[in-house]
């Protein structure tokens, strides 16, 4: 490189570009979660109290922590109203979408496959819609402010 000439700068600075992989990188917090069934209807998995974070490192891993509103009280049947899984996670080169995959997982059922979502992202707000293994299901969520260590 000559003296003078400038490196590309891979940053949120607008100057080039990032792929969306790169700019999902950082801390997310769910605002929705629902479910639309075949007839239309709107339901919320984890209660319209839902809380959770979505966590994106730059070097490709993915942490999904969402809970119901009193998550750590069993439901009716017994179990805890906690979803959790983490793995790496890419941008598919053929379709676009997101792809999570899941190494770790509170669901046992869950590990070894993968989450496939088709990914908007919007001024802050970024909306996951279910691939189809899941159809109907769509996150909401907004960047969380970096924090200063």
């Amino acid at each position: 490189m000559s003296a003078g000439s400038e490196r590309p700068v891979r940053d949120r600075s607008q100057r080039i570009p990032l792929g969306l992989g790169e700019q999902l990188v950082g801390a997310w917090r769910l605002v929705a979660y629902t479910r639309t069934g075949m007839d239309g209807a709107v339901s919320h998995p984890l209660g319209e109290g839902a809380s959770g974070s979505i966590l994106y490192t730059p070097d490709g891993y993915v942490s999904v922590q969402l809970a119901a509103a009193g998550a750590t009280d069993p439901d009716e049947r017994g179990a805890v109203r906690y979803l959790a899984y983490a793995g790496p996670f890419a941008v598919s080169a053929e379709t676009g979408r997101l792809i999570h995959e899941v190494v770790v997982s509170v669901d046992e059922e869950a590990i070894g496959g993968s989450q496939e979502w088709e990914a908007q992202l919007e001024a802050g707000t970024l909306t996951l819609r279910s691939g189809p293994e899941d159809p109907g299901t769509t996150l909401v969520l907004e960047r969380e402010a970096p924090r200063q260590l």
